[in-house]
């Protein structure tokens, strides 16, 4: 785990919210965890996640500047773009092993970029996130392939479980 990071465990999500900011604002790194299991899974290291590089695209600065540092705090590498096209310039696309992208952007959205790397034969696993969760939305990025479609705001632990089984080396994932 990095330095500097205090977790917070408590099944209470207002406490949990209120705790994390609290931790933030001494200048510290803080993750949530609802349970001890989601926890323990993190300290345990039932995979090895240093290499995996995790890419973040979401046009909202804040939204990429705190998620990328708690996928940092979970253990992996992270990087974040603020569109799809940026995304597809970076040459990152084939060290990412996961791709955390937002459905409404400007430009290239997320299921046209979902689409575009289908098209290419690139076979990233696929977290959607967004602020609006419309059920067509969903449909179409969950049929398309996604791994999973999460609602803003979302938990720390949700995220992690999700990235965890995603990248689990028996769901096709990669073990470094």
């Amino acid at each position: 785990m990095a330095g500097n990071l205090v977790s917070v465990v408590d099944d209470d999500e207002s406490i949990r919210r209120t705790t994390t900011l609290l931790i933030e604002s001494f200048g510290f790194r803080a993750a949530a965890f609802e349970s001890a299991e989601g926890f323990r899974s993190v300290l345990q290291g039932e995979f090895r996640v240093a290499r995996n590089l995790i890419s973040v695209v979401d046009d909202d600065e804040s939204v990429r500047r705190t998620t990328t540092l708690l996928i940092e705090s979970f253990g992996f590498r992270a990087a974040a773009f603020e569109s799809a096209e940026g995304f597809l310039k970076s040459g990152q696309l084939h060290d990412t092993a996961c791709l955390i992208v937002d459905v409404q952007m400007p430009g290239m959205n997320g299921l046209q970029l979902q689409s575009h790397l289908a098209a290419e034969g690139c076979g990233i696993p696929i977290i959607f996130i967004t602020a609006y969760d419309d059920k067509e939305s969903r449909r179409r990025a969950m049929q398309a392939g996604a791994v999973a479609f999460l609602g803003k705001p979302f938990s720390d632990e949700q995220l992690f479980q999700t990235i965890r089984s995603t990248l689990r080396p028996d769901k096709g994932g990669t073990e470094t």
